[in-house]
């Protein structure tokens, strides 16, 4: 929870919700005088003023409170998702296609809704607490200490029970998240399906959607049987003790009835935020649950070691402007020496699947101003149109415009037309004379070339 108690947004989202509470509180206490005083309407009218007033007053202190809320959820997503980029960004081992999609999905699904609930479950937790804290005090004030008691008593049953099932709480919570993040991820995959398949081929994703999103919903349904359980039965019990403590005040004549019928209302209201507070608390844990996930999201990506899928016997570096080998281990070191490399175009080459392209991720980590450009490589505004292999073009050729002294390129012709190959070629060609190319080829170009010949 350090990611909302730190926020100045929640500090000053908090002082004005605690003001607000002050005068909700206020407001109480001014109406229960106002029963007490029936034989004197002058004094009536007076308190009937002031409790307008304070009323007012908890309106618009509520409203602004309620603003920075929405500022200060907004600032949470936007912190975590600069902070997970930044940490992920600092690592090439998890620059893969599955952790795009997987990050994606969790940044724009489970991580903006949890840190939005967060924020506004932290706001009107202690929103209600403070309602509590300060009615009681108006009823202590106003109805005394035997009936302030039982109310009491609806909060400490209620926490005790919410202790007992707490581990079973706190169990759900992690279940509801992975449960509802599977469910997000295969319809995700539907996507191509829906669009690119036919009945039998998404008949068997579509089933596995289905039973997911069952799943999800049965986890989410049987936690709130479980939190409702928990808040309510310790509510019907104080009512009971509630009743009891009155009719002994009234049979006694301790307490004033119509003090009593004006605040009423209240103590409804009262005994419904404490039912409310008992269900924040339960809620707390399983937001603390999804707060942890959050917090070590990264943990469940997979991560690629540098030199993992990376064939070096199968790979060679030839030098075009040479035309001579570059041993792999002479290139890394050079790039590792952070020493200034030369001009000049390096092309990879090799059979398919002996990680050239995994190579070139390798070589990105160990230069951070270098630029790679490849397939699934969007670096770009997503609103670019046009093909597959003319928006690869077009990154291409906004890439060469900047002041790169390295651009790393993998199969940047693997949906051009021979045309266009030639034309991004002879640019290429012309980058490489200020700046280092190293590049990887689709094996299609070589076909072509033999064609040619």
């Amino acid at each position: 929870m350090n990611i909302i108690f730190k926020n100045n947004l929640f500090r000053g989202a908090a002082t004005l919700c605690i003001l607000q509470q002050v005068f909700v509180g206020l407001s109480t206490f001014i109406i229960g005088s106002a029963g007490a005083a029936l034989a004197d309407p002058s004094r009536v009218l007076l308190l009937l003023g002031a409790f307008f007033g304070s009323s007012a007053m908890a309106y618009v202190v509520g409203t602004s409170y309620q603003w920075l809320g929405v500022r200060l959820a907004n600032d949470l997503w936007k912190t975590y998702t600069i902070g997970l980029l930044g940490e992920l960004g600092s690592d090439m081992g998890y620059a893969s296609p599955a952790n795009k999609n997987l990050t994606n999905t969790w940044l724009t699904g489970e991580a903006q809704s949890t840190l939005e609930y967060t924020a506004t479950f932290a706001l009107d937790f202690l929103s209600i607490s403070c309602n509590v804290l300060f009615t009681l005090v108006a009823f202590l004030a106003i109805l005394g200490p035997l009936i302030t008691s039982a109310i009491v008593l609806a909060l400490i049953s209620s926490f005790c029970l919410l202790i007992v099932a707490r581990r079973a709480i706190k169990s759900a919570g992690s279940e509801i998240q992975g449960a509802k993040m599977a469910a997000l991820m295969s319809v995700q995959f539907l996507w191509d399906q829906i669009f690119f398949g036919n009945s039998k081929t998404r008949s068997t994703p579509m089933q596995r959607n289905e039973v997911l999103m069952l799943s999800y919903f049965k986890q989410a349904e049987r936690y709130r049987l479980l939190e409702q359980g928990v808040s309510c039965l310790p509510i019907f019990f104080s009512m009971a003790v509630l009743y009891a403590a009155v009719a002994h005040q009234v049979h006694s004549g301790a307490i004033v009835l119509a003090a009593l019928v004006a605040v009423l209302p209240r103590t409804l209201q009262l005994f419904q935020n404490v039912h409310t507070m008992t269900t924040y608390s339960s809620q707390f844990l399983l937001l603390k649950s999804k707060l942890s996930n959050l917090k070590l999201f990264s943990k469940r990506l997979d991560r690629r070691q540098a030199g993992e899928h990376v064939q070096k016997a199968e790979i060679s570096i030839l030098d075009m402007a040479t035309e001579t080998d570059i041993p792999l281990d002479e290139l890394v070191a050079q790039v590792a020496s952070k020493s200034r490399l030369k001009p000049g175009r390096l092309r990879l080459t090799g059979r398919n699947g002996v990680g050239k392209s995994s190579f070139l991720r390798d070589l990105k980590a160990l230069m951070p101003q270098a630029v790679l450009v490849g397939p699934e490589i969007h670096l770009l505004p997503i609103e670019l149109k046009g093909s597959t292999g003319q928006i690869q073009k077009q990154t291409l050729m906004a890439m060469m415009e900047q002041n790169i002294e390295v651009l790393l390129v993998d199969e940047w012709d693997a949906n051009l037309d021979q045309a266009n190959m030639e034309s991004v070629d002879e640019q290429l060609q012309a980058f490489a004379k200020n700046g280092l190319v190293i590049e990887v080829r689709h094996s299609r170009l070589e076909l072509i070339r033999r064609d040619g010949e």
